[in-house]
């Protein structure tokens, strides 16, 4: 048996957590990576998956956990990870339960795509642009995604960092706060 104790200042002090997100036990481990639209229909497991926090200290804590409400709570695995690769405060984590990813959003507006390999996370795609994010939201597919920028800039790309279509959005003293995607994706 081995154990790691970490001594930073970091492990030590409390955070304040600055976005949470939730994707539910997936039974079937492979992502969706075929272009059938039919499959887009994931069994999934309600009482356990993976809740991913983002904190002012810059971690990323990704917990896979069960929630039981009888005496089968006793023993139940969890699995704990601590992704470090951001610089400054995390502003947003969101999961794209399809293809099982979970992007991360710093206040610089640096943006991590994750990925979990051999019980392992890996970074799979970095997007900074320099500018803070205001909004981003993965399609229901998991196919694309939308990203809003403070000065209004806002691009839809692919899973797999494609650009699709990007504009600026030119209205002064005006944001975008919160995005979403219509079911079907074509808008």
């Amino acid at each position: 048996m081995y154990a790691y104790i970490e001594l930073s200042n970091i492990a030590r002090t409390d955070s304040i957590i600055q976005s949470l997100s939730w994707m539910s036990g997936i039974l079937n481990s492979s992502p969706l990576l075929s272009n059938d639209d039919n499959n887009t229909n994931l069994s999934t497991n309600f009482h356990e998956g993976w809740l991913a926090t983002g904190n002012t200290n810059h971690i990323i804590s990704v917990t896979y956990t069960s929630v039981k409400s009888d005496e089968t709570a006793i023993g139940l695995d969890r699995t704990n990870f601590n992704l470090r690769a951001h610089r400054t405060e995390i502003r947003l984590v969101s999961w794209n339960i399809p293809y099982q990813k979970l992007a991360t959003i710093d206040e610089k507006g640096v943006i991590f795509v994750w990925v979990k390999h051999d019980n392992r996370w890996s970074l799979e795609l970095i997007n900074d642009r320099s500018q803070p994010v205001t909004a981003m939201a993965w399609s229901h597919d998991g196919r694309m995604t939308i990203i809003c920028y403070e000065d209004g800039f806002i691009l839809a790309g692919s899973v797999t960092g494609q650009r699709y279509w990007s504009t600026v959005l030119n209205v002064p003293q005006a944001k975008v706060s919160v995005v979403t995607w219509m079911p079907d994706v074509s808008q």
